[in-house]
């Protein structure tokens, strides 16, 4: 027994980002991920407790593999599509455009 003070994980802390070539397998749909080094939205470890695939000992694990195995892009626009989508007449009309994509469970 112990205290775990990582906080729960979640697919709010992840962004779409697109594949590296050699986990695409042909494929060009994106993947989840933690958000680039800097942003304060989630602490690189998470809690995750009774999971059979991501299981370990400590009940933590690093928000990069969560966000890997657990979560999906809930788009599939890149985040250079979406910067164009901000230049598009009328784009603040309709609020704006995020350029990240956000992740679901």
């Amino acid at each position: 027994d112990g205290i775990i003070y990582q906080g729960r994980c979640e697919c709010a802390c992840c962004v779409a980002l697109p594949r590296r070539p050699t986990e695409s397998l042909g494929q060009a749909a994106p993947k989840c991920a933690p958000p680039a080094e800097g942003s304060t939205r989630c602490s690189d470890r998470c809690t995750l407790v009774q999971d059979p695939t991501l299981d370990n000992d400590r009940g933590t694990i690093l928000t990069e593999r969560f966000c890997f195995y657990r979560c999906r892009p809930s788009g599939d626009l890149t985040p250079s599509a979406k910067a164009a989508l901000r230049q598009e007449p009328g784009a603040s009309f309709r609020g704006g455009v995020n350029v990240d994509t956000s992740c679901v469970d």
